[in-house]
């Protein structure tokens, strides 16, 4: 697989609803719109839900072994 190909499942703090994102794209300061809810968002390391927290960590992971 191509450098920051790799995915990782997320979990919408807003509609509960999984989706896929490339690892590349959820950093610190980036935002997704949810492809189920279109509500944002927002990756940021002090967010007051877990399921944001946790996928930063999964992300940073992935690119980390893939470097």
């Amino acid at each position: 697989m191509a450098p920051g190909g790799s995915q990782i499942t997320i979990d919408c703090p807003h509609c509960h609803r999984f989706f896929l994102e490339r690892a590349a794209a959820v950093y610190q300061g980036a935002s997704i719109r949810c492809p189920t809810c279109s509500r944002e968002i927002a990756f940021q390391t002090d967010s007051p839900f877990e399921s944001v927290r946790k996928a930063m960590h999964e992300a940073r992971r992935i690119r980390l072994s893939e470097k």
